[in-house]
């Protein structure tokens, strides 16, 4: 038994060092898997594809034999483990377009070391690893990792003296990391001004090393993030550590992309090289790289909250010019995605911003205002605060474009709630959204005795809620009931946005005059009685709120 733990600590350490020496040669890895080990085999037999770097990986077809037909490329998009008569189907790794990561113009060189095959394979960017590699490699990684944290606090405490943590391992890490530094002119393991050679430096290398090696099989592991930060946080902040950061960061985000660590570690570096005062024309471009990575990877991984809140949080460090296009960027990902809720959320939080612009003739809702070009940014809030139509006319767009998909895509639930936010936004901001920017009372019959400005505002929002209650009601004549269930669902959230509305006109007065609702008590039983037709499993919902509302 102990011989087996042996051998397999022995086994460890090998794949320990084979996936640093990997890491070290290629510091530019956009994409990470963990596969099976007849996968892996696949893998290793991809020599006959046409790796062509103009289409997404999953669409690579293989190089025509001779005498060969043309291959489909949809014949060869098949799992890795099927197999058919006569050629093998090769396996295809995880692959999303490398047109959208950090390797642009970076030509990938073929790996000139032995390493262990049967747990990794590593081309053109990519790594995969075998799933039985995982548990040795983490044990390992992780047991060094422990020893040197701790005395690294030691060092750190006072005690200089005490004794350094060490093992073979540690020292054949540092000599393959400093030989693949010195050749490829940057490490991806450790950072500049870690090259020489008292014992805090040799901790910090050895530091680097194995959390780099924890985060890859354990995007997770948060210990080994806040031990990255820790030393790159006591050293000079400098342009390629930390772009290296990044990249490494992203490679994890290609296998874990909603990894709460892994995100929350961009955003550290992204802070870390603007108080490090990097060249605010290289923070633009990541600022812009990591909007555009948000996108890819919610377009592969749906309903991805942390990484549109990420998003959103990029826009924080942008300036006002800046985020209000972020508006127009978003909206072609918006309905081609209309099922999203999160991107909605994010538009939200954008227009938000903006109002909160409109009310602050200061304008300091991005923190990093200095950064950008503050007098635009000065210009535009005072534009927003001083002529509220602009945001008047905004919201108004965002209103008709949300009705169109609304009669688009019927049943989905994130249109409804967006509009819910653009309409409660008409009368919780009055100071913005005056009585100019809703309807119209002059087709409306009656005494035309002057009103004031509160008195015009309060009817011409009743005015307005009227006729969010007839589209209500048009969604829900147009889609009758039969046994589709997006129909059904166009009926559910038509009824509860109905529901809403007349909620929001009581919004819980006491004054007396709930005339115009008592007058509608026969609307709220029919209400109730669709609401439990098309949803009966709220059913408890609809029995305690709408007598309420009476």
């Amino acid at each position: 038994m102990a011989l087996e733990e042996e051998d397999m600590w022995e086994r460890g350490v090998r794949l320990v060092s084979d996936l640093n020496s990997i890491l070290e040669f290629d510091p530019y890895i956009d994409e990470l898997g963990f596969v099976h080990p007849s996968q892996l085999e696949s893998l290793h037999s991809l020599e006959n594809f046409a790796l062509d770097h103009e289409k997404p990986f999953f669409m690579k077809t293989r190089k025509k034999c001779e005498g060969q037909e043309e291959s489909d490329d949809a014949e060869y998009a098949e799992d890795c483990s099927q197999r058919t008569e006569g050629h093998e189907v090769e396996a295809e790794p995880p692959g999303t377009n490398p047109d959208q990561s950090y390797l642009n113009g970076v030509h990938a060189e073929a790996i000139d070391f032995p390493y262990d095959k049967s747990a990794f394979w590593c081309a053109h960017h990519k790594l995969a690893i075998a799933v039985p590699a995982l548990a040795p490699i983490f044990e390992v990684a992780k047991k060094e990792f422990l020893a040197n944290r701790k005395a690294y606090t030691k060092w750190l405490a006072g005690a200089k003296s005490s004794s350094m943590p060490s093992s073979p391992l540690s020292t054949q890490l540092s000599e393959v990391s400093l030989k693949n530094g010195k050749k490829n002119g940057h490490s991806n393991g450790h950072v500049a001004g870690l090259e020489t050679g008292d014992g805090e430096v040799l901790l910090q290398k050895n530091l680097m090393l194995y959390t780099r090696v924890l985060i890859v099989v354990n995007s997770d592991f948060a210990s080994a993030w806040n031990a990255r930060k820790r030393i790159l946080s006591r050293i000079e902040a400098t342009e390629e550590p930390l772009l290296a950061e990044l990249r490494l960061a992203g490679m994890v985000l290609a296998y874990g992309p909603k990894s709460e660590e892994s995100w929350a570690y961009r955003r550290w570096v992204i802070n870390r090289m603007i108080a490090g005062g990097i060249r605010w024309k290289t923070v633009e471009s990541v600022l812009r790289g990591d909007s555009m990575l948000v996108e890819a990877i919610a377009g592969r991984s749906t309903m991805n909250y942390r990484a549109w809140r990420h998003r959103y949080w990029l826009v924080s460090r942008m300036t006002l010019k800046q985020a209000s296009s972020e508006l127009q960027d978003s909206k072609k990902w918006a309905q081609s995605h209309v099922a999203d809720n999160c991107c909605f959320h994010y538009r939200r939080c954008l227009l938000l911003g903006l109002l909160q612009a409109g009310l602050s003739s200061n304008a300091k809702i991005v923190s990093s205002l200095t950064l950008g070009d503050s007098r635009d940014q000065a210009n535009l809030s005072s534009a927003l605060s001083t002529n509220p139509q602009l945001l008047t006319s905004l919201w108004k767009e965002e209103l008709a474009w949300n009705k169109d998909l609304i009669e688009r895509f019927i049943g989905r639930e994130a249109l409804w709630l967006h509009r819910r936010f653009l309409i409660w936004s008409f009368s919780s901001y009055p100071k913005i959204f005056k009585s100019t920017s809703l309807p119209d009372l002059s087709n409306i019959g009656g005494s035309k005795t002057s009103l004031s400005e509160e008195e015009e505002f309060s009817q011409r929002a009743a005015l307005l809620a009227e006729r969010e209650l007839q589209f209500a009601d048009t969604c829900i004549a147009v889609c009758r009931p039969d046994h589709l269930d997006d129909a059904c669902r166009q009926q559910e959230y038509a009824a509860a946005y109905k529901l809403w509305v007349l909620w929001l006109q009581v919004g819980g007065k006491d004054d007396g005059k709930h005339e115009h609702i008592n007058g509608k008590v026969l609307e709220l039983n029919n209400l109730e009685l669709l609401l439990k037709d098309v949803s009966p499993h709220r059913e408890c919902l609809w029995n305690g709120l709408i007598p309420n509302m009476v």
